[in-house]
């Protein structure tokens, strides 16, 4: 069983742009209760009035061999917002 805690923290600039950051917290209680964290971003920008386009890049900077931590990771793509 592994538990997350997230905490994000989002900033919006200029009412087109947006920049978050989130700590991620991993605990593995079956083995030994080990720990891992993640720091992932996101920066992204409205396009039109309902499609956004996002970048989200992320690194682990400890827990290896822990479910759900990694070395690095990223994620783009476009949102269609209703």
């Amino acid at each position: 069983m592994v538990s997350d805690m997230r905490a994000q923290i989002t900033l919006c600039v200029l009412g087109a742009a947006l920049l978050c950051g989130t700590p991620v917290q991993a605990v593995d209680w079956t083995r030994s209760n080990k720990t891992a964290l993640n720091l992932e971003f996101e920066v992204g920008r409205k396009l039109r009035e309902h499609y956004r386009t996002w970048v989200k890049p992320g690194v682990g900077l400890w827990g290896d061999n822990v479910t759900n931590s990694y070395n690095w990771y990223l994620e783009a793509g476009v949102r269609y917002m209703f």
